[in-house]
């Protein structure tokens, strides 16, 4: 068996399995990463290493400013539907509209 468990969680499939995982072992400790802050708090994992969505979508634009001139940007979104690149895009947007950048919306990649 195992002792402990690190995983990111971008969507509710991966929170049904660390569900599952937390059912069948409840001593297996389960660390989160990345991706899904929220989610890691709902199902009482142990810590969570990583930034809120929204607020590295936010702090991104604002570094892409500071490092770039430019008036009008967009955010890629390469899974749509994915709540944490959404999250994310809705971070990036409010610093764009913070700092007089004109934003054009995410770009779906599929």
């Amino acid at each position: 068996g195992i002792d402990g468990l690190f995983v990111t969680i971008p969507d509710d499939v991966i929170v049904d399995a660390v569900s599952k995982c937390q059912e069948l072992n409840p001593n297996v400790q389960i660390l989160s990463i990345n991706a899904g802050y929220e989610k890691s708090k709902e199902l009482n994992l142990i810590h969570h290493v990583g930034m809120l969505e929204k607020d590295a979508g936010y702090q991104a634009g604002k570094k892409m400013a500071k490092f770039a001139t430019f008036n009008k940007a967009l955010c890629w979104n390469h899974i749509p539907g994915l709540n944490v690149l959404d999250d994310r895009c809705k971070g990036f947007e409010q610093a764009m509209n913070e700092l007089g950048i004109k934003y054009l919306g995410q770009i779906l990649v599929q």
